[in-house]
């Protein structure tokens, strides 16, 4: 269900994004940016790459970073993971390259598999999800799948961006 609804929301934000958005090899500023945070988008013919920051979030908890991309369909798939410092900050830095996405070929968790053909003119979504305090045995799980924790502890959207092509 929660697959669902993340191809859904990326698909509703596609179709109701304005053309008017040009695309650029480095975006500064998304159109969307959903919390307190910063994200910069490098794009090429060839690949995606994200670097970005999210503030404000309780220290010592884990979160993961999803790619919602639209490029003549829809692909989600684990960007990256990793812990809030002691500032309650968290860094991400994640790149993805064109070619088809199954789960098979990457060791990264896809939810939604599909095809990035054209990374410059690629609609992108970023989702930073929390998946709350550290749980001994389980902070791979945590910071680098959809669900990691979330039976535990309620798993909540921290932070958004949208790259417009």
């Amino acid at each position: 269900m929660k697959k669902f609804l993340i191809a859904a929301t990326a698909l509703m934000l596609y179709v109701s994004a304005s053309s008017a958005f040009g695309g650029a090899s480095i975006q500064h500023i998304p159109i969307v940016n959903e919390g307190n945070a910063a994200a910069k988008l490098v794009r090429n013919k060839n690949a995606l790459s994200v670097t970005g920051t999210v503030y404000d979030l309780q220290p010592g908890e884990t979160y993961t970073v999803w790619w919602i991309v639209l490029d003549g369909g829809v692909l989600v798939l684990n960007a990256t993971g990793g812990i809030a410092n002691g500032a309650g900050e968290l860094h991400f830095a994640a790149s993805v390259q064109a070619g088809t996405y199954d789960g098979t070929n990457d060791r990264r968790q896809v939810l939604v598999p599909g095809t990035l053909t054209n990374p410059s003119a690629a609609h992108v979504i970023f989702d930073v999800i929390s998946h709350g305090p550290r749980i001994p045995g389980r902070v791979r799980e945590q910071t680098s799948t959809f669900e990691g924790g979330c039976d535990v502890f309620a798993c909540d959207l921290a932070a958004s961006f949208e790259f417009a092509p």
